[in-house]
């Protein structure tokens, strides 16, 4: 069963997410470094999330972290203000979660009319579509653990035990090229495709 939660890790969370680092969250906030990753640490166990991830310019916050901060930022302003009101409540706006997803432009919009069609979506979730850019295995891989991307929808990504992958449909695929092409013959790899120039993946 899940612990209570702690209320006072709001403003910690709230603070990071600001000042964009844990030192300066730990300035802000007046309290010592270690204080800011003990806090960090409990969020982290208690939404079983890494909250934030280190990248090369600092810490980058989980989608997660994100939408946590849209509903506590409201409730930690009316706390440092001293007018808490149990009745409010928090805008719907701020209550959505927003899901990231990588995929083509075809899929975007099968998706965008699907989520048109269900109120109950466009009333809980934000769809945040990435264009699908020519990315290697190795970066689309990287963008899910770093938790930038939460959905990408794609070419199948195998061997990776911290990422989930679920195939959504049978699919044939075809290359239109012209005739007595030097290199395309009856068959090619993805790998001499991608070599190849070419309009569309």
């Amino acid at each position: 069963m899940r612990e209570n939660f702690d209320y006072n890790l709001i403003k910690y969370l709230v603070a990071i997410m600001e000042t964009k680092s844990m030192a300066g969250a730990a300035d802000k906030l007046g309290v010592t470094p270690s204080v800011v990753t003990y806090s960090v640490n409990k969020l982290r166990k208690y939404y079983e999330d890494p909250i934030f991830v280190r990248v090369k310019n600092g810490i980058q916050p989980t989608t997660l972290a994100r939408n946590l901060y849209l509903q506590f930022k409201p409730l930690n302003d009316s706390i440092e203000n001293g007018f808490v009101n149990t009745t409010d409540k928090v805008p719907a706006e701020n209550s959505k979660w927003t899901i990231r997803i990588r995929s083509n432009p075809l899929i975007e919009y099968v998706l965008s009319i699907k989520a048109l069609h269900s109120p109950e979506i466009l009333e809980n979730i934000f769809l945040e579509f990435h264009s699908m850019e020519h990315l290697l295995l190795d970066e689309r891989i990287h963008r899910l653990r770093r938790k930038e991307i939460d959905v990408d929808i794609g070419f199948y990504i195998a061997g990776d035990s911290s990422i989930t992958s679920v195939p959504l449909c049978p699919i044939s695929l075809g290359i239109i090229c012209r005739k007595d092409h030097p290199r395309i013959k009856d068959s090619i790899t993805v790998e001499e495709w991608l070599q190849e120039d070419h309009i569309a993946l």
